[in-house]
């Protein structure tokens, strides 16, 4: 019993304390709390606050192999002593791809996909409000809107509230007073029976009004705080059987700092970056699926590790190199430009393409075009 509650606990402070960090902030939270967990002190900065002698944990080790870091790993259901990689987790349907799915339905799992899935599920049976923030292009949006899709319709009603420079507070309360049925007098909620869940995608846009706050966020705070508002008519209006849940991007080209007095009220978990081994894993089961299922030529199939790991390439130093200025603003770049290369080489049919060495020609001829193209 001691080794499953002290597994568990590892666990909760993996995700709890390091959960909010971004990918270079999860490795240095990795080096430190192995080492606080294995009895040491990891510099002299964090003496105040780890005692010399401090108690070792009956867990099993989280395991450290090719480079992983403990957010690679979880516990399973069977034995929650034992550290299983988020990927083990995967089921093989979850990984094939229905037939003639389109691009922008495609999704392949990955450990980030099961991993933020996870937090989401726990957060939503356990009535949490939780965050989810990182750069764009992570899938922030993507992993909450999939999940609250898959979830029965028969008790649950989502709704997606899109945040912009110009929402007001009145229309945020509208779409939300919009969405629930009056109970009794004063009291406000979805259908008998129902689970309301609002996800409200980026949170942090609204503008400030002249004092520094964001209207349309202060409202949603007042729900947060007293579990309800008021209406038009100034008089409160409590709200029952709603949840919230946000995603956002880091402060900055046109998005604002959240006030703490709203943000303490969710659960935050940061969305890193992907890496490159998960994007080539990605994209490399995307055009594999759609040579195989086109018909095409087998010559072509031992092309997709190549086009992949160059359009990575290309895509990494479009980042380091070509960086945005006051004249060229629009250089700006995110894995949706990635994404679009994959798309665009996904558009040909394979009667355009010869037999042969030709046929590999006019497959990096469309490479090159796409690539230029994005």
């Amino acid at each position: 019993m001691a080794a499953t509650i002290d597994s568990i606990f590892v666990f909760s402070v993996i995700w709890a304390v390091g959960g909010c960090t971004d990918a270079k902030g999860r490795v240095v939270f990795d080096k430190v709390f192995r080492e606080v967990l294995a009895g040491k002190i990891p510099d002299a900065d964090l003496a105040l606050f780890i005692p010399k002698e401090h108690l070792t944990l009956a867990s099993t080790p989280v395991p450290d192999a090719d480079g992983s870091v403990l957010f690679d790993y979880c516990l399973t259901a069977k034995d929650p002593t034992r550290w299983q990689l988020w990927t083990e987790t995967i089921s093989d349907s979850e990984r094939a791809i229905p037939p003639g799915a389109s691009f922008s339905s495609i999704i392949v799992p990955t450990n980030d996909s099961a991993r933020y899935t996870f937090l989401l599920n726990n957060s939503l049976q356990h009535d949490y409000p939780v965050l989810f923030c990182g750069p764009t292009g992570t899938g922030k949006s993507v992993y909450i809107q999939r999940h609250l899709k898959s979830l029965n319709k028969d008790k649950c009603t989502p709704t997606v509230i899109g945040f912009s420079a110009r929402t007001t507070a009145n229309m945020t309360q509208e779409q939300v007073d919009g969405r629930l049925d009056k109970r009794r007098k004063g009291i406000y909620g979805p259908p008998p029976g129902r689970k309301a869940y609002f996800f409200v995608d980026d949170l942090n846009m609204p503008a400030r009004e002249v004092y520094g706050a964001q209207p349309p966020v202060e409202i949603l705070r007042q729900f947060q705080d007293y579990k309800g508002w008021f209406g038009r008519d100034n008089v409160f209006r409590a709200v029952v059987d709603v949840q919230f849940l946000a995603a956002m991007g880091p402060a900055g080209g046109g998005r604002n700092i959240v006030t703490d007095r709203y943000l303490r009220h969710f659960n935050l978990v940061g969305i890193a970056e992907v890496a490159d081994s998960t994007l080539s894993g990605i994209f490399e089961t995307i055009l594999t699926w759609y040579l195989k299922t086109g018909s095409f030529a087998p010559g072509l199939q031992a092309l997709v590790p190549k086009v992949v790991s160059a359009t990575l390439g290309i895509y990494n130093a479009c980042l380091d190199g070509l960086l945005p200025t006051p004249s060229k603003s629009h250089y700006t770049f995110n894995l949706r430009d990635l994404a679009r290369v994959v798309q665009g080489m996904m558009l040909m049919v394979s009667a355009s393409v010869p037999e042969g060495t030709d046929g590999e020609a006019v497959y990096m001829r469309l490479w090159v075009h796409e690539t230029m193209r994005v």
